[in-house]
């Protein structure tokens, strides 16, 4: 009976992983036209620790996501200059309710960056920053994360960042 048990928890286990990973949302492309090749592609993770991606190159996250017919949390961004708006929030549980933390305002603040070719970048604030302000940058994260084959892969990577 133990045994049975224990297969049940396993299997349920199991499922529940598959259920979460099956979750993670896709990669879209941020631009538009046909598909470039792998080697003039670079990619953008949307949403990092409270870090936000609002615009790429002047296009609003939410109008890329309906082209591509769903929410992307990885992005696939032509090689070469881009600009991006950039927003922090997070809600924690103030003695008062939930309190919201802000910095970028709802448009985000502009930041540029060069994608290269086969590169994985996301938002992080700089480790400079001081105590309790909000310095974004684009982090390139490559060295650390694989081209994304598997985007479940990836956000896990980028967390470990």
């Amino acid at each position: 009976m133990k045994q049975i048990r224990c297969f049940i928890i396993f299997i349920s286990f199991i499922l529940l992983v598959q259920f979460l990973v099956s979750c993670a949302p896709p990669i879209g492309r941020a631009y538009t036209g046909s598909s470039l090749p792998r080697n003039n592609v670079a990619y953008l993770i949307s949403s990092m620790s409270g870090n936000y991606v609002e615009s790429i190159d002047g296009v609003i996250v939410s109008k890329i996501d309906e082209r591509n017919g769903n929410s992307c949390g990885i992005y696939e961004i032509s090689v070469g200059k881009h600009t991006i708006n950039a927003s922090f929030w997070q809600q924690m549980r103030g003695t008062s309710g939930w309190d919201k933390t802000t910095a970028g305002g709802d448009e985000g603040l502009p930041l540029t960056f060069v994608a290269e070719p086969r590169h994985i970048y996301r938002l992080a604030n700089k480790p400079s920053c001081p105590e309790g302000k909000w310095c974004p940058f684009v982090k390139d994260i490559t060295d650390k994360v694989d081209v994304p084959s598997n985007y479940e892969y990836v956000y896990q990577k980028a967390q470990e960042q």
